[in-house]
């Protein structure tokens, strides 16, 4: 009993190690290029080996507890046929008990001894398997966050009106959103503005129900989220991060996953509205192109392009855009614009941005500042910044 708790202890260790330089490489090799570039090579192999260090010991420590089972067992065993011997010649000395009946126990005993030996040490074995399985549970019965419901085929579309009613939020306790109060009306463009950290894309990850405010509601069409199928909300809802994430398979499958099952025609009309088409022919198999990793082998403007692309096809009513070109050069970040004026006609578009460029035909600008929203107007001498993409944005309360 004790050495399966300690095992049990150990393998938990076990894991959180392995779980720890899985990590540390890859962080290592994701950001390989911050670590040449800053001559980080002996600092990481270092943390590595440190990571692969302490695996390594809880290993040990658990192979050794494994291997004493069988000492301990022929231990035990000897002391145990030791007393029978001895309760034996007691009885033969004493109660006239035969030396035949005690040779027939012992045997008896001894045929049982292996396979009991065999059974404990399987027994132990088994414990450090068993917790990765029993880990795997836990993660299993925790449940669905997410609900199940499937929308009917036909459900209409959102129109995509939203509003937000004394919203609040925070990660780990610490307050991000207090009591924001929004209303967006259908069809028209919204920007949120404010310094770093303050809860911009947090209002983004409450609308797509990645998690679910502490109070207050949020309603789209005047339906509580909550209430709305969780498909057919992110159905209704098209999302651009600043970060385009590109998968493996081709340029025409990437923009296609926006709408599964779309023709060619529709994707390379997609493409078209996003000023994808040029860069995208030009590649060695056009649309039937590889994409490297994460788009490895595209320009950070040209894999912005494919999801604005793939944002097109997808056709929903919302639109959010979270600072979709903040990592662009000039050329690029007007091109992204253009992409971004067809992309949001007639849809209900939220925008996060800090470069005054992109949030020029937002109707409305609010800004977010200690977890309150409030609506911002435009100062007379703010065109002036417009020249300047840089140029930091001034906005006084309306």
């Amino acid at each position: 009993s004790r050495i399966v708790r300690q095992l049990r202890s150990l393998s938990s260790e076990e894991y959180g190690a392995m779980a720890g330089v899985i990590a540390t490489t890859q962080e290592a090799l994701s950001g390989l290029k911050v670590v040449k570039s800053f001559t980080l090579e002996g600092e990481m192999e270092d943390r590595v080996r440190k990571a692969v260090t302490g695996l390594e010991a809880r290993a040990n420590r658990a192979v050794q507890i494994q291997a004493s089972t069988s000492p301990l067992m022929e231990t035990l065993g000897g002391i145990s046929i030791g007393l029978m011997i001895l309760y034996a010649g007691w009885q033969t000395l004493t109660i006239g008990k035969t030396p035949g009946e005690f040779m027939a126990f012992v045997a008896a005993f001894l045929l049982a001894y292996e396979p009991a030996k065999r059974l404990a040490r399987l027994h132990i074995n088994l414990q450090r398997p068993l917790k990765g399985v029993s880990m795997l549970y836990e993660l299993l019965d925790q449940g669905a966050v997410e609900d199940s419901s499937e929308p009917a085929q036909d459900a209409p579309a959102l129109k995509g009106a939203i509003s937000f009613a004394n919203v609040r939020f925070g990660y780990r306790k610490k307050r991000v959103l207090n009591d924001v109060t929004l209303e967006i009306e259908p069809g028209s463009m919204v920007a949120l503005i404010g310094e770093s950290g303050v809860g911009k894309s947090t209002i983004f990850s409450l609308l797509l129900r990645f998690y679910k405010p502490w109070s207050g509601t949020i309603t789209i069409d005047g339906r509580p989220i909550d209430d709305i199928p969780l498909k057919q909300l992110r159905r209704n809802i098209a999302f651009v991060s600043q970060d385009s994430v590109l998968f493996s398979g081709t340029v025409a499958e990437n923009i296609r996953l926006g709408r599964p099952g779309a023709s060619d025609e529709a994707v390379r009309a997609a493409a078209d509205a996003a000023y994808a088409t040029e860069f995208i022919e030009a590649l060695p198999k056009g649309f039937d192109s590889e994409i490297a990793e994460n788009g490895g082998n595209l320009s950070g403007g040209q894999r912005q392009r494919i999801a604005i692309a793939r944002a097109l096809l997808k056709d929903a009513p919302i639109l959010l855009l979270d600072e979709a070109t903040s990592a662009l050069d000039d050329k690029s970040d007007q091109i992204v614009r253009n992409a971004i004026e067809n992309l949001t006609k007639g849809r209900t578009t939220l925008i996060i941005a800090h470069r005054m460029s992109t949030i020029t035909g937002a109707q409305y600008r609010y800004e977010l500042r200690d977890g309150v929203i409030e609506a911002c107007a435009q100062e007379p001498d703010m065109q002036d910044d417009l020249a300047d993409p840089a140029a930091p944005m001034r906005a006084s309360r309306a």
